[in-house]
């Protein structure tokens, strides 16, 4: 039992969070157990972590300190394999990411929420950001994170690349 009360994927989450120590050069992708790492995933991920740092960098160099920048990252999913019906509505989604959910990264705030997998977060910050978000947030602990988040001054950008996710089989 969490300290919140989270209940399904919030407190399997937290949980996770508890086990881990988190060093200052480490990051974290969190994806589903249908995720297929593959090389468009890792280039994208390379790429915004190099931005992330290019970012601090700058704003030592402006005097700014040395603080992380604390952007958290969120790219495209694309579904593949399955049932041709879900298939096609979570095509849906894919069309949801590369719109909405990439206008609102583009501005910095999740507005619309996040999804639950093909999110990278700094360790550091991962640690300040609990996943614990309680009983009444647990069916959207994806949104409840990403809005304790923003509140708390994180800043959200787009992945470029994509990750590959296999609809549900069946209903």
């Amino acid at each position: 039992v969490t300290r919140h009360r989270s209940r399904f994927k919030a407190r399997a989450l937290a949980y996770l969070q508890e086990q881990v120590r988190p060093g200052a050069e480490d990051w974290y992708i969190y994806l589903d157990e249908e995720s297929l790492v593959d090389e468009h995933l890792l280039a994208g991920v390379y790429r915004f972590i190099w931005r992330s740092i290019q970012t601090e960098q700058r704003a030592g160099h402006a005097g700014l300190g040395s603080q992380p920048a604390g952007l958290i990252g969120q790219g495209g999913i694309l579904y593949q394999g399955g049932n041709w019906f879900f298939r096609g509505a979570d095509g849906l989604r894919t069309a949801d990411d590369l719109g909405r959910f990439r206008l609102q990264y583009a501005l910095g705030f999740p507005m619309f929420g996040i999804h639950g997998s093909y999110i990278v977060v700094r360790g550091i910050h991962d640690a300040q950001l609990s996943f614990d978000v309680g009983a009444a947030n647990s069916i959207t602990e994806d949104a409840a994170w990403a809005l304790h988040a923003w509140a708390a001054g994180f800043r959200f950008a787009w992945v470029d690349g994509y990750v590959h996710e296999q609809p549900p089989q069946t209903v």
